[in-house]
């Protein structure tokens, strides 16, 4: 009885133990996230919060309760040239939106293309990329949310040291290259390692094939609009490497993604507040990309008096309302009144007519 009791008290002993080691695991777990945590709310505060009041940024009238839009967070993507220290005072060259549907937790992204002719502001029709130029980001937002029917409140603008920082903190990407790619990036090399302050190696020989780029090199592959297709193929390179460095970057140590936040997070520009930005980062980690679409889908290149070479949307309301179905899935949308008038005036300054 006695060695049988010994052996009922010794497994009850291992059942502590084990229940104990697992107490100190979930401990540890939960302290590793604790400090995670805590780490990435104080590289938060590296991060540039303008004063644009959500409040301040135009939305048309008509989608203002539009149910379609509920389950999306929308979000103003800018990229702006770092040659300026100003990014108030520069064109927005790369324009891009994010949607998240939340639902389905996945992501679609869409380049407006720089030259698109559209109502910037205060009824003038301009290249789109010239709002954050005339107003800054609330401008641009604005801009945005009055000719595509868009909810934006919120925007994030970074400039071209902060892709070449997040390249190179993941160890690069690689990316198949045509003869002309290589050559270009190359031709941009130096330039762009003026302005970012980093080194460069030139791609040698000079001729396509599959390549391992670095920060400053992919920075120079997402400049390229000088190959067939022009800035349409260029926002097309900018949406693949975005990609890939979402790829590469879920995959990544914390190690890694605390020093992206340590070197890029200073080079951002935001209205989202420090709390909402530590949910959408946790909400959208595991989320996958699902389109990577071009705006306007239907269009025409027109030389405008005074505006110079342009991309017409043809028209902006059916684009605007092929956008809607693609990305909320609203095959009865309709457009606002403002999106027709504006489609209607981008018609009559090309001279066609409704």
């Amino acid at each position: 009885m006695a060695r049988h009791h010994g052996r009922v008290q010794g497994g009850e002993g291992m059942k502590k133990k084990l229940l104990i080691g697992i107490g100190v695991c979930i401990l540890l777990i939960v302290a590793g996230g604790l400090f995670l945590y805590a780490q990435l709310n104080a590289k938060l505060d590296k991060i540039n919060y303008s004063s644009v009041s959500q409040e301040n940024i135009k939305l048309n009238e008509g989608i203002v309760n539009d149910s379609n839009l509920t389950p999306y967070t929308n979000i103003a993507l800018f990229g702006v040239d770092s040659r300026d220290s100003n990014s108030k005072r520069a064109n927005s060259d790369t324009i891009i939106v994010m949607s998240i549907d939340n639902n389905r937790q996945m992501v679609n992204i869409v380049s407006v293309y720089r030259d698109t002719l559209l109502n910037v502001g205060n009824e003038e029709y301009l290249k789109c990329n010239s709002a954050y130029l005339l107003g800054g980001s609330e401008q641009a937002v604005s801009m945005l949310n009055e000719n595509l029917d868009l909810n934006i409140k919120e925007y994030i603008t970074v400039d071209f040291s902060a892709l070449a920082e997040i390249v190179d903190a993941i160890d690069g990407v690689t990316i198949a290259l045509t003869d002309e790619e290589v050559t270009l990036i190359n031709k941009f090399c130096e330039e762009t390692a003026q302005i970012t302050g980093k080194s460069y190696v030139p791609i040698s020989p000079e001729v396509g094939g599959t390549y391992k780029l670095n920060g400053i090199q992919a920075v120079c592959y997402a400049r390229i609009r000088y190959t067939d297709g022009n800035d349409f193929k260029r926002t097309e390179r900018q949406r693949k490497l975005i990609e890939l460095i979402n790829e590469k970057a879920k995959k990544s140590s914390p190690k890694v993604l605390l020093k992206i936040m340590d070197n890029v997070f200073p080079l951002i520009e935001t209205n989202f507040s420090k709390d909402d930005l530590l949910s959408l980062g946790f909400s959208i980690l595991s989320y996958s990309i699902e389109e990577s679409l071009g705006f306007p889908f239907d269009f025409r290149g027109e030389e405008i008096d005074t505006v110079g070479s342009c991309v017409i949307p043809d028209t902006l309301a059916s684009n605007v309302k092929k956008l809607h179905k693609l990305l909320f899935r609203s095959d009865d949308f309709k457009v606002s009144e403002e999106v027709e008038e504006n489609s209607y005036n981008i018609e009559l300054i090309t001279g066609n007519g409704y």
